[in-house]
């Protein structure tokens, strides 16, 4: 098992490497983008090999991570050399009211040390070997043994086409006139072309694992390391608790289906939001972070999401339009005075980005739904007691909601996220129990109103409130203990510390469902 683990995440960590370092990425938010630009390369690179009549194997992924790799460098190095004048007044537009203004041109980007590299690394190590060490933990207690299959509806179809891909060499997600995302399949056969093997059960159960333990983690702890940036150690380790402790996302797609590809599209969606938030300056840039940068990987990413998944896109899209409306307004309140043509600028695109968004949304909608399976009331209450579907309730995670809601509403640079999140329950609250057929079919009909799509999507906007209250509770614990006589004893900070994660490990690993 352990060749296709490491040969599975070797690529969907080094294609995305080589191109984010050509995009001048670094730290965790290179990291976190890592999957997304693999699949971009591994996804994309199967369409154009299937156009030319290219057997599907390792070549055609380094090929285009090459020139990927080359059209980004040049884009990238152009811009610096002569772009400023262009980029600097649009850079300016994007983030009216970025906490790091200067953080956003690309003159603004300086070179890190290899002291700096290292730390880095080490700071970001523990969060994310906890992440991944739990997430195990439920992968090997939901999966079993290595050569278990799933016995739903699509499980055996999943391994077919992965067993179609490796006898034909066709890849590509476009095939008889028709589209359906195959980079998921693409990556577990590319597993087995690399090992020369056969075996699509010990490759599928590898990717599950890497997607579930890799994968997710590095996409959450990166936006969680963005919106809370500088946080203590105890802080980052009980982030990535709660990573692991959501029955929403990604079981739950594991146990529903199976939904492979669209669990792998969702499991991009964190990162591809931080990209975002960057670029119209929700999140404070960390100083290094060029725009042409940022808009490259948006351009790359999207495609990448589309090919794993088109409904990883739709909820992008859902996710921006109260993002897009939190930056139109700040734009308008910073210029309304000064420039009212310019203040007028920020609502004339929000509209005509919305309208964009509103002809995808409504290309998208699939004529095969799913029907109401839940009451208003109950669904509802499963949303403030975490437990979508059937799931059992989580009351430290539903206390931490709650929590959570009231610090993004009192915190202005966290405040934004409160719109994703009700946009999630909305979706939710469609699929699951809404009795207007026309109204649920335009809201979701592009998830084909499917409520484990929906409560997944719900669990991933879940996730930073819970995190953001995590984050209280700490801080507020820490000066109490702080200002207590024994505040200046060292062993007893650090023995509250120790008690404090083990004591949410605990609680957050217990069954959900």
């Amino acid at each position: 098992m352990l060749p296709y683990i490491t040969t599975g995440a070797a690529w969907l960590v080094l294609p995305g490497l080589a191109i984010g370092l050509a995009a001048r990425l670094r730290g965790w938010l290179l990291m976190s983008l890592l999957p997304v630009l693999s699949v971009f390369a591994i996804a994309l690179s199967a369409v154009f090999a299937a156009r030319f009549g290219i057997a599907w194997g390792p070549w055609p992924v380094l090929a285009l991570t090459a020139v990927t790799v080359a059209i980004t460098a040049v884009i990238t190095w152009a811009i610096r050399r002569w772009g400023h004048s262009l980029i600097k007044p649009f850079a300016r537009f994007l983030a009216p009211n970025s906490i790091t203004d200067s953080a956003t041109v690309d003159e603004a980007a300086q070179p890190i040390t290899l002291r700096q590299h290292l730390r880095t690394i080490t700071v970001a190590g523990l969060p994310l070997i906890l992440a991944m060490a739990l997430s195990t933990w439920q992968y090997v207690r939901f999966l079993g043994a290595p050569i278990s299959i799933s016995q739903r509806w699509d499980g055996m179809a999943h391994l077919s086409w992965v067993r179609q891909i490796l006898n034909s060499g066709y890849a590509s997600s476009f095939s008889n006139g028709g589209f359906y995302p195959k980079a998921w399949h693409d990556t577990v056969s590319l597993i087995n072309i690399s090992l020369h093997s056969s075996d699509v059960i010990h490759s599928t159960n590898a990717m599950i694992w890497i997607v579930t333990a890799l994968v997710w983690p590095l996409g959450s702890i990166g936006l969680l390391r963005l919106l809370l940036p500088g946080r203590s150690v105890v802080t980052q380790l009980s982030m990535a608790i709660l990573v692991s402790s959501f029955a929403d996302f990604p079981s739950l797609l594991l146990g529903f289906g199976v939904l492979y590809p669209n669990m792998l599209g969702l499991s991009l969606l964190l990162p591809m939001l931080a990209v975002a938030g960057l670029t119209l300056g929700l999140i404070a840039n960390p100083g290094h972070v060029p725009l042409t940068s940022l808009l490259v990987v948006t351009v790359v990413g999207l495609l990448g999401m589309a090919l794993a998944h088109p409904n990883a896109v739709l909820s992008y899209i859902a996710f921006m339009v109260p993002m897009g409306m939190v930056w139109a307004w700040r734009g308008w309140q910073r210029y309304k005075r000064d420039c009212r043509r310019l203040a007028l600028a920020y609502l004339v695109t929000l509209v005509v980005v919305i309208a964009l968004f509103a002809a995808i949304w409504l290309l998208a909608h699939m004529s095969k739904q799913s029907k109401p399976i839940l009451g208003t009331v109950r669904a509802l209450s499963q949303v403030v007691t975490v437990s979508p579907i059937e799931g059992n309730p989580v009351w430290l995670l539903a206390a931490l909601l709650v929590i959570g809601l009231v610090v993004a509403a009192c915190n202005k640079t966290l405040r934004w996220w409160l719109g994703p999140f009700v946009i999630a329950v909305v979706l939710w609250y469609a699929a699951a129990a809404l009795p207007i057929p026309r109204i649920r079919s335009l809201l979701v009909g592009g998830f084909y109103a499917d409520p484990y799509r929906l409560a997944a999507l719900l669990g991933i906007a879940t996730l930073p409130i819970t995190a953001f209250a995590v984050d209280w509770i700490w801080r507020f614990l820490y000066q109490l203990l702080t200002k207590s006589r024994h505040g200046s004893r060292i062993w007893l900070q650090s023995l509250v510390e120790l008690y404090y994660v083990w004591l949410f490990f605990l609680a957050s690993t217990l069954p959900t469902r």
